[in-house]
């Protein structure tokens, strides 16, 4: 089984095919600061794999967890009004997020791959994922399209991170 994240502090995109059964959905956390976030978005990612695990329908060694990772952020919220660069907080957020995603994986033995997002992507954008998968949240549907990427080309990458 593949599960493809597209991780966010606030609202982390997740998606996995199992048996040939896509199923999605948006983890939206709760809490006043990162920290508290963080720990929401253990908790629900924890219940997620929990929900499969009790289901009986994995094993560790059945899962492999695909997760996109940010390089840079270049479109409208990259700068205030002032014209400060938010670039850098928002890339220490997302890795906060991919961290604690991370971490939920490899504590449980389970081989995690990190995707760059303009890699996997090319030029398509969020709204280009949202039509073709007729979802309203960016991050359910980016998920959604990284999952399939990954079933069809993704699969063949080599330990160099090159198509084969």
């Amino acid at each position: 089984m593949i599960i493809a994240i597209d991780p966010s502090i606030n609202e982390t995109g997740w998606a996995y095919n199992l048996n040939g059964k896509e199923v999605s959905g948006v983890i939206k956390t709760r809490g006043d600061n990162d920290p508290g976030k963080i720990k929401d978005l253990i908790l629900k990612l924890s219940t997620i794999m929990k929900d499969l695990y009790g289901a009986r329908l994995l094993d560790d060694t059945s899962i492999t967890a695909i997760i996109e990772v940010a390089e840079g952020f270049t479109y409208g919220r990259s700068s205030n009004y002032h014209g400060k660069s938010k670039n850098q907080r928002a890339l220490y957020i997302n890795a906060k997020a991919v961290g604690a995603i991370t971490g939920q994986f490899v504590v449980r033995d389970i081989q995690v791959i990190e995707i760059g997002a303009t890699f996997w992507k090319g030029k398509m954008n969020k709204k280009m994922g949202q039509m073709i998968t007729q979802k309203s949240n960016n991050n359910e549907a980016d998920a959604i399209m990284l999952l399939r990427w990954w079933i069809q080309r993704g699969q063949f990458l080599n330990k160099e991170g090159v198509l084969t």
